[in-house]
């Protein structure tokens, strides 16, 4: 993880019990000063929210999380609470509601959805899923990132493979092979040697080959490969340009790539669909919502 390509960093000095007080005095008495808690949580790391639920705990005998959710409302709620969750927890809160966000490139360990909600990920994927496409999300879900094994084991894997059993079968094996071997991810001559072997495209070999779920799930995962920062930006373009903004996809997307990779994002966005992201989220979304949004865009280009 880059912190130099993160837009939302840590705010030297930042005291959690002032904080607790400021979120306290913009919620008590009639309305709420939507403003004050859009300016403070906007500039804050997510390790620095933290504290404050703790502090506004310890003070005033609230969780914070529900207060924040009794005061505001559409989706500047659901932003904010986003923003107050842990990354883990967050991501197994939304995959509670949709086993399918698995697809998104949301590599979860199964231990991290069962505090939570009373059973492991795998368990909640076998329960929802099925066919190859519940294969395929629960082989995700044991996957360990290991940089150092070498590539030629693959190639040979490839050859193995492709010449002893029939085409679709290849490549959902490869798949999973390529699931549990997650150095694959850094490595482009996998695909390359894909393009020889087969003489097609690995997204054309599994549009031609699959379909529904399995499809999506499949491609999804080879263009996160390919180019993470890419993937992320075609996903929120169409969550900004269909037919009305998908909130819920536009929140998850810059709530949990603002402190990992949200400037590559931006590049990408601007390269590949002519405007900036900071523009397009200004123009499809209003208010306090738009606001904090844009903090955690970080910016124009």
């Amino acid at each position: 993880m880059c912190w130099w390509l993160r837009t939302i960093k840590d705010c030297p000095g930042a005291d959690p019990q002032k904080d607790a007080e400021v979120l306290h005095k913009a919620m008590k008495g009639l309305g709420t000063d939507e403003k004050a808690i859009v300016e403070l949580l906007g500039n804050r790391s997510n390790k620095q929210r933290a504290p404050i639920v703790t502090a506004y705990k310890k003070t005033y005998g609230k969780d914070l999380i529900k207060e924040l959710k009794s005061e505001l409302n559409g989706p500047l709620e659901k932003l904010v609470v986003a923003m107050m969750m842990s990354p883990a927890n967050y991501d197994a809160y939304l995959v509670k509601g949709t086993v399918y966000y698995a697809n998104e490139c949301t590599f979860l360990k199964s231990h991290t959805f069962h505090p939570e909600h009373g059973k492991s990920l795998e368990d909640a994927i076998k329960n929802d899923t099925s066919g190859d496409f519940r294969n395929l999300l629960v082989t995700l879900c044991q996957v360990a990132v290991v940089r150092s094994r070498c590539v030629i084991s693959t190639l040979l894997y490839f050859h193995k493979v492709f010449h002893s059993v029939s085409h679709k079968t290849y490549v959902f094996k490869y798949f999973n092979y390529f699931a549990c071997n997650s150095c694959l991810l850094y490595s482009p001559q996998v695909f390359q040697e894909y393009m020889k072997l087969s003489g097609k495209d690995i997204e054309k070999s599994i549009c031609s080959e699959m379909h529904g779920n399995l499809e999506h799930g499949m491609v999804a995962l080879v263009k996160c490969i390919k180019n993470i920062p890419a993937f992320f930006a075609e996903v929120l373009n169409k969550a900004i340009k269909g037919t009305g903004t998908s909130d819920r996809t536009l929140i998850r997307i810059m709530v949990s790539r603002s402190e990992i990779d949200m400037l590559d994002i931006r590049q990408e966005y601007k390269k590949n669909y002519g405007k900036s992201l900071y523009t397009d989220i200004a123009g499809d979304t209003g208010g306090d919502y738009e606001k904090l949004l844009l903090k955690l865009c970080g910016g124009n280009d």
